[in-house]
């Protein structure tokens, strides 16, 4: 049987602290996720991406509009009046 020292010890748990912090840290991040919706290269609307929203809302300009829909964290586009 193998005799461990103070400092083995010693060394042996900051060893398993310093390799446990990186997984501390980065557990602890809880980023927000938001949608940017633009038109022509301007903000119109910043949505929040939670897990459980649901949003429509319509998104106009001069050469026509879309329905926009949040819902589960995704964002689609339902509706469109342009041409296919």
């Amino acid at each position: 049987m193998i005799q461990l020292k103070k400092g083995d010890c010693i060394l042996i748990l900051l060893l398993l602290l310093l390799g446990l912090l990186p997984l501390l840290i980065l557990s602890n991040r809880h980023e927000l996720l938001y949608a940017h919706i633009t038109v022509n290269g301007t903000t119109e609307r910043v949505v929040e991406l939670s897990g459980n929203q649901f949003e429509e809302f319509n998104v106009s300009t001069k050469k026509g509009s879309n329905s926009i829909r949040i819902e589960k964290g995704t964002v689609s586009v339902y509706s469109a009046d342009c041409p296919d």
